[in-house]
């Protein structure tokens, strides 16, 4: 991450306006994505703190600065300019759009939540019950909408999955009484380590998996989500 913020602070530094897409919240431009923002001297420390092997020209160059982060007071920015092509908080607005285009009211809980994806799969599994059975945040048809970057505790041998693992616990939270269909999906395209974008839910999402003897709490018992999409999609 710290090198391609690099890069593109880099480009920032032609004096033609340069388009930048973003996949971290906020809508400003000093930072494009969801990458620790760290020094040189810090990625050194946690190079050597875990004694992980690097090529040689690229720990020269994190040992000179080289590497260094461009900072909005640099000279180098004097007569650049940047041009916000795309953010998640943009996403969420026209996400609203289409679903008002619809007759669907949305609710746009924000471009920040954080968090282990599980908890909140089950938080957001709690409104759109809520949303169903009392009419809060809104009655239905509603799409609740969110952005945000959810974290994953991975245990046993699995890859993780953010956008997966949100989704299934919102299938085992929602249990019996789901009446919701879901998506969770990466900007970037890529879910943790997995070559997908993310998956999706359906009302008769937990009573296919039972059907091909698939229990959902697979994802409390060190069986990871990306495994169980593919046997679920092997089994379908």
């Amino acid at each position: 991450m710290l090198f391609r913020r690099w890069v593109c602070s880099k480009k920032c530094s032609d004096k033609a306006p340069e388009p930048v897409a973003k996949d971290c919240h906020g809508t400003g431009v000093q930072r494009v994505d969801a990458g620790p923002d760290v020094a040189c001297a810090d990625a050194l420390r946690v190079i050597d703190g875990y004694s992980i092997d690097i090529p040689a020209d690229v720990r020269t160059l994190l040992e000179q600065g080289a590497l260094e982060t461009i900072k909005p007071e640099s000279a180098a920015l004097a007569s650049s300019s940047a041009i916000l092509v795309a953010a998640p908080a943009q996403a969420l607005e026209a996400a609203s759009l289409v679903a008002r285009s619809h007759g669907i009211t949305p609710v746009i809980l924000g471009d920040r939540i954080e968090g282990e994806a599980r908890v909140v799969g089950s938080v957001m599994a709690a409104i759109a019950h809520s949303a169903s059975q009392s009419g809060m945040p809104a009655p239905s048809p509603c799409v609740i909408i969110s952005g945000g970057e959810t974290s994953v505790t991975v245990r046993g041998t699995g890859n993780g999955g953010r956008n997966v693992e949100f989704l299934l616990s919102a299938l085992i939270a929602l249990e019996e009484r789901q009446s919701a269909f879901a998506i969770a999906a990466d900007t970037d395209g890529v879910d943790g380590a997995a070559k997908i974008a993310g998956a999706f839910i359906a009302p008769e999402s937990l009573a296919r998996a039972r059907e091909l003897a698939l229990d959902a709490m697979i994802i409390s018992t060190g069986m990871t989500p990306i495994r169980s999409l593919k046997n679920w999609e092997t089994r379908s």
